[in-house]
């Protein structure tokens, strides 16, 4: 059994971005989400390439790797992404949910099918990634209701995220976007 539904893998420029979809995935849709900010009590002393194999390779289902130009250059999002690969060349693609930001590649995922972080809003791809999860989950069953995944009523405010006006996917934003310390 895994400790996690998806483990995230993402560099640190695009934390605001990534953060708002794990604030989704965990507050909306229930997903248990490895989100290495929210671990880092348990990441604390740790060796992390060590620390990293372990969760990416064992502890989570599903893993989301949001590619960009910053985690193709960046060496622990490199490392991450070896740690992906090995299980990949063990499992094969079924457990990769990529999604890549103004056409980033990494050679080895070239084939797979991805979600486009540039074109796609944080509730877009929170609600894709929930899809596949929730799709393919066999012990967990996963609470909500019938219009929890198409209406919500949430706002920003200071650091607190919350989304406004869901009512599909199709008609799916955060609003207002903004960077912190507006």
């Amino acid at each position: 059994m895994y400790k996690y539904d998806v483990g995230i893998s993402y560099a640190s420029e695009d934390e605001l971005y990534v953060g708002r979809v794990i604030r989704l995935l965990k507050e909306i849709y229930s997903i248990k989400t490895f989100y290495a900010p929210d671990e880092k009590r348990r990441m604390i002393g740790e060796d992390l390439l060590i620390f990293l194999n372990q969760v990416y390779r064992n502890d989570c289902r599903y893993v989301a790797m949001f590619v960009s130009e910053h985690y193709i250059s960046k060496e622990y999002p490199r490392q991450e992404a070896a740690v992906i690969k090995i299980r990949q060349q063990e499992e094969g693609n079924g457990f990769i949910i990529p999604v890549v930001f103004n056409n980033a590649q990494l050679n080895w995922l070239h084939d797979i099918t991805y979600l486009s972080g540039s074109e796609s809003t944080e509730s877009e791809i929170a609600y894709l990634i929930k899809d596949k999860v929730k799709g393919n989950l066999e012990e967990k069953e996963i609470k909500t209701n019938e219009d929890s995944f198409f209406k919500s009523d949430i706002k920003i405010t200071g650091e607190k995220i919350n989304i406004v006006n869901v009512k599909s996917i199709d008609n799916s934003i955060i609003q207002p976007r903004f960077e912190s310390g507006e």
